[in-house]
């Protein structure tokens, strides 16, 4: 390389705050659309269609094709037994919207080619600016060097507005005229990069519109495009587009939030159907949840709409299928089979709390993460962003996992006590979070009898005071009630009858904390119990002889 040559990394390195350059933006698309695994899907489905008659056969023709087209020395390039079930398995019920689901996928595919396509246009005429720029660079040092050699030693040689005085050797002017080239054909290519950059920009947002469009229409027509085999719509150059569309949004504007839930939709109807996600998957629902801005999710939960008042072709109706489900309970949908172990391939024994979700967590400051009580200043303030946060997880139709549970229990009873033990609290804020949270927890059984089971975590229950006992009284129930399809001969080893043990032997020892909770009630506080008396009482020993005087 002589002085006056520069590379693209030097191009790049005067770009400013641009956030990516061309090269890269390119070779990122590139990257998320994997053009040669989608012409062989485009192909398949190609093929596929002309015999399928139903969605799900189509699925299966179309991957049976893909791993048909994919093979080199008798060994398959792609999965076919992974890329069946996959895909079969996101064409819901084998649906009769073959055709138009085929022809969604098809266009999705052709219009992440297409826009493939522009980007390399842009480039390669970025590449052949670069080209001329270093070519003339160059080109115009070696004559001046060439120059140089036929100009007598002292004299001046003048090369355009350069005047240069040649000296017997390194003439001291060679530095300046080098840069001067090199800075000029670096900065011819830094403008022509960022007016290409501009236009890669506004064209991938386009094509990221129209994505988002067909995914909506597709997962509306049942077909799972989370595990579509295109991989198009669960990329994470899609999850950025997504999460910034949903903060950038109003929180009530359906219109504009829903379309870019059809990926998470997506995973939620394929866990709840059957399909466990991929560690992939699974890091998608995070990652996009943790992306959110802090507050969104019960923003969006509060100005959600009246899904009474909603009908076809309105924003928020959920589906052809007839769902009526709200961009807010959605993401409260996504919360909960993000925390439920049994939706996912990959071990998720822990509580992945997004933003305001991590209310959940007794506060902690500082850096040595001991848990701490909110302060007296804001204890009400706490305890409303702590129901709102309740409300917007009380959204969701799909029960708690365990770890979910347990961390919804153990929450309920850290305000509760805040809020009857500190008179702060009470300052006319109820406390009707930590109702709601027992609420949720008892919508699994299994979870509420092995906490129940506990003695120490049942005794801090009947510690509490209740203004309303309906949510200890649904934990309590739900803990203590047999399934039904409980063998007879594991009924004594169960959860539930060590639950029902502990929580009978409360009653029948402490019944006075089942009536009221334990310690002094304040008194602004009217406590009801009743709720939980009648959920305990059936559990207390019924003696044949009169009952023992207290």
């Amino acid at each position: 390389m002589s002085q006056a040559s520069f590379t693209r990394a030097d191009v790049e390195g005067e770009l400013g705050n641009l956030e990516k350059s061309p090269w890269q933006r390119h070779k990122d698309f590139l990257a998320e659309i994997d053009t040669a695994d989608m012409e062989i899907q485009a192909t398949s489905f190609r093929r596929a269609s002309g015999e399928a008659a139903e969605a799900g056969d189509l699925g299966r023709a179309a991957s049976g094709e893909a791993a048909d087209a994919g093979r080199a020395d008798g060994q398959s390039l792609v999965d076919a037994d992974e890329r069946v079930a996959t895909t079969s398995g996101g064409l819901q019920d084998d649906g009769a919207n073959m055709e138009q689901v085929s022809r969604l996928v098809l266009l999705s595919r052709d219009r992440a080619l297409e826009t493939g396509d522009g980007l390399d246009i842009g480039i390669d005429s970025l590449n052949a600016k670069f080209d001329r720029e270093l070519a003339h660079a160059e080109e115009t040092w070696a004559d001046w060097r060439s120059l140089v050699t036929e100009t007598p030693t002292g004299s001046q040689l003048r090369y355009g507005n350069f005047l240069l005085e040649w000296e017997e050797k390194n003439p001291a002017s060679a530095p300046a005229f080098a840069g001067h080239l090199r800075h000029r054909g670096i900065e011819k290519v830094r403008v022509e990069a960022i007016v290409t950059a501009r236009d890669m920009v506004e064209l991938l947002a386009a094509y990221r519109h129209d994505l988002t469009g067909l995914g909506q229409e597709l997962t509306e027509l049942g077909y799972d495009i989370a595990g579509s085999p295109l991989g198009l719509w669960t990329s994470e150059e899609m999850l950025d587009y997504a999460v910034d569309e949903i903060n950038a949004a109003k929180p009530g504007d359906e219109a504009a939030i829903r379309p870019h839930l059809a990926a998470v939709e997506a995973l939620i109807a394929a866990a709840e159907g059957g399909r466990k996600l991929t560690w992939e998957e699974s890091h998608y629902l995070s990652v996009f949840l943790n992306r959110l801005d802090d507050g969104k999710l019960v923003d969006i939960s509060e100005h959600a709409v009246d899904t009474s008042s909603l009908y076809p072709g309105m924003p928020g109706w959920g589906s052809v299928s007839g769902t009526e489900r709200t961009s807010a309970d959605v993401l409260a949908d996504a919360v909960m089979v993000l925390n439920n172990p049994d939706f996912h391939e990959s071990e998720r024994d822990f509580v992945d709390a997004p933003n305001e979700v991590g209310l959940l967590n007794p506060r902690t400051y500082g850096v040595d993460d001991i848990r701490r009580d909110p302060g007296a200043d804001d204890g009400p303030e706490y305890l409303k962003d702590y129901d709102a946060m309740t409300q917007f997880l009380a959204r969701s139709d799909i029960p708690p996992g365990e770890p979910m549970a347990e961390r919804m229990a153990e929450s309920a009873l850290y305000t509760q006590e805040l809020y009857a033990r500190n008179g702060d609290y009470r300052g006319g804020v109820e406390n009707p979070g930590a109702n709601r949270l027992l609420e949720l927890a008892a919508k699994n059984p299994d979870a509420s009898a092995g906490m129940l089971a506990d003695s120490d975590f049942a005794q801090r229950l009947f510690d509490q005071k209740w203004e309303n006992s309906s949510g200890a009284a649904a934990f309590v129930t739900a803990g203590t009630t047999y399934p039904d399809d409980l063998r007879l001969d594991k009924l004594e080893d169960s959860d539930y009858h060590h639950a029902r043990t502990v929580v009978g032997e409360i009653g029948r020892t402490d019944y006075d904390a089942v009536k009221s909770g334990r310690g002094e009630t304040p008194g602004d506080m009217r406590l009801d119990h009743t709720d939980l008396e009648a959920a305990v009482q059936p559990m207390i020993p019924v003696y044949d002889g009169p009952m023992p005087i207290e």
